[in-house]
């Protein structure tokens, strides 16, 4: 019996392997396949490679917020290593290198505006995908006069601010 529960796992475990060689491989062909398709000169650019190999297998700040909000702390974990995960999947998603403090903090106000929100407006607003938290407090006003017929859309009163102030 204790041989056949090895077994069993030893078959699980080739099998979990063979599964992640394949992903691993789809995804050097995806990278091969963006190169390709570039100009000769870009081909030559660190900058274009990279964005024209994230473009062709859909990577984006947005995958790495989604991996950054589901993001727990496994059982028998490193401290150190989780924290290292979550830094790097916070700067691929804010990528603070090339935006200012302002932007930055505006992405995390407007990631937390919409966490916020009752259910209703919160997938109302997702949908729509504003870049701004003016955007979505206008989308979130408007979704809420819609809920309550009578009550003019910005509840008639100015669109926030942009910037640190609203």
């Amino acid at each position: 019996m204790e041989t056949d529960k090895v077994l069993k796992w030893l078959l699980e475990s080739q099998q979990q392997q063979a599964a992640q060689q394949q992903q691993q491989y789809t995804q050097l062909l995806q990278q091969l396949m963006a190169y390709r398709n570039l100009d000769p000169r870009d081909a030559l650019i660190y900058l274009e490679v990279k964005k024209a190999v994230l473009d062709q297998t859909g990577i984006s700040p947005e995958t790495y917020r989604q991996r950054l909000r589901r993001s727990r702390f496994p059982a028998g974990a490193r401290p150190r290593a989780v924290a290292q995960r979550i830094r790097e999947d916070c700067w691929r998603w804010l990528e603070p290198d090339q935006k200012t403090g302002g932007q930055v903090a505006e992405e995390v106000a407007l990631e937390q505006f919409i966490q916020v929100l009752p259910p209703g407006g919160k997938d109302w607003v997702q949908r729509h995908r504003p870049k701004t938290l003016a955007e979505a407090v206008t989308l979130t006003e408007d979704y809420m006069s819609a809920e309550r017929p009578g009550t003019p859309a910005r509840g008639g009163r100015p669109p926030l601010e942009e910037g640190h102030g609203g």
